[in-house]
């Protein structure tokens, strides 16, 4: 087995991309990897394996692929190669009718493409090498002009429920973990926008996630993921070598809440909800561990580069009226439309975000939920058969998740797109190509 890694190819443009030319020499896998369509607003991964044999010439493994539009020389290609200058392999992503091309090294992290109809260019994101971890600083001069209501960023649902720690007896990983991914993961993979539940067992804040399960004379259920601790350390580092726009979305305690019991997460007998004091208690660690927090009360209609002018800068939204600590701000001071289709059924789903999308995207800051919902049978029966689980149903939902992409036009796209199980790099595509229309 050889030297390896994935690539994502995405196609954003309304016309198929076909496969014009494929070529391979010493390849494990190649040529028949690559899709020989890539239809308008889809995907294809593909896995690319060099040979690396003892008794060959491994340096001269190699190989090329080129995808064009049937009209126009639109399209890009692909060369993957040894390069002695970087004593590694690469691969080469060249935007065709224009000069624009990428490079990076082969890995395991996914690589997409986006060819935009209206912007012919390819933008080519690895997490690792190409910029996910940075794509807004990168983008500044195509965004910096733009505020939070024209743009498109990546979001990640319940984001702090990557582990599952202290819970209620009945829950388990299958119904409480949301994410493949840690929230310091999360930042490098391009997610910009948090949803984080607060919570709070013997003086500690934690996320969590909670569910009041009623119809099943269950209550409220659930557990901790991670701990505030760990989620602020996370942005305090990755923030320090880089100029990206963050958003902490904690106006949720409805799922999360302050538990006075001082022994174990066994019973949901003393939850309560979060008081004032509780959420000023948030926004004080947040301001204590020296996050770069803006507070303006015009947040919305400041253009990113006037939001980024001192730095990297941190967003921390709360619910209106139950806090008094002014480094934070009001959630209506975004004015996010936010309303989730509590459906397990991506087709429901889908519809029901677009027609929502089309009557609420007008001077509000549009939230796409493209998440799926555990019905009470799902969440019971999860532990039996894992397509049932919260991970197996945002995977679902993630690998479709460009199908919206048809719908958008310069005026019309979300500005935020909620996933649940980020897992790669991929799922930033579909705001980058967002963005790339308006």
């Amino acid at each position: 087995m050889g030297y390896g890694g994935y690539l994502v190819l995405m196609n954003g443009c309304g016309a198929d991309l076909a496969l014009t030319y494929i070529n391979s020499y010493q390849m494990n896998s190649w040529n028949s990897n690559f899709p020989a369509k890539i239809d308008a607003f889809s995907s294809a991964t593909v896995y690319i394996e060099y040979k690396e044999k003892i008794f060959s010439t491994w340096t001269d493994d190699a190989g090329d692929a080129t995808y064009s539009f049937t009209t126009g020389n639109l399209g890009f290609k692909i060369h993957a190669s040894f390069s002695s200058s970087d004593s590694g392999y690469l691969t080469t992503i060249t935007s065709l009718g224009t000069s624009s091309s990428s490079v990076f090294h082969n890995g395991y992290t996914p690589v997409g493409i986006i060819c935009s109809a209206s912007a012919p260019t390819t933008v080519v994101m690895d997490s690792a090498a190409n910029g996910a971890d940075r794509w807004m600083q990168n983008s500044m001069d195509f965004i910096g002009s733009k505020t939070i209501s024209e743009i498109s960023i990546l979001g990640s649902h319940d984001s702090g429920m990557s582990v599952l720690n202290e819970k209620t007896i009945p829950t388990t990983s299958c119904n409480a973990v949301t994410q493949f991914f840690n929230v310091a993961q999360q930042l490098l993979l391009g997610v910009r926008f948090f949803d984080l539940r607060p919570f709070i067992r013997n003086g500690v804040a934690y996320t969590a996630h909670f569910s009041d399960i009623s119809t099943l004379d269950l209550g409220i259920q659930g557990g901790e993921g991670e701990s505030l601790a760990e989620i602020i350390s996370a942005l305090s580092s990755f923030l320090s070598e880089r100029n990206e726009l963050i958003i902490l979305d904690l106006s949720n305690a409805n799922n999360g809440g302050f538990y006075t019991n001082d022994g174990s997460l066994s019973t949901t007998s003393d939850y309560i909800g979060f008081t004032e004091n509780n959420y000023d208690t948030i926004c004080q660690l947040l301001t204590d561990a020296g996050l770069p927090l803006i507070n303006y009360s015009n947040v919305a209609n400041l253009q990113l580069q006037a939001l980024l002018s001192q730095g990297s800068a941190v967003i921390a939204i709360l619910p209106d009226g139950k806090f008094t600590d002014s480094s934070c701000l009001s959630y209506s001071a975004l004015n996010i439309y936010n309303e989730y289709s509590d459906v397990n059924n991506f087709k429901t789903m889908y519809n029901d975000q677009l027609a929502k999308m089309k009557a609420n995207n007008n001077d509000r800051v549009f939230l796409l939920s493209d998440t799926l919902t555990q019905s009470g049978a799902d969440a019971v029966g999860c532990d039996v058969d894992s397509s049932l689980s919260i991970l197996s149903l945002g995977t679902t939902a993630t690998e479709s998740l460009f199908e919206f992409a048809s719908s958008f036009t310069q005026t019309l796209f979300p500005n935020i797109v909620l996933i649940d199980a980020v897992e790669s790099a991929s799922s930033l595509f579909l705001s980058l190509y967002a963005n790339a229309l308006s």
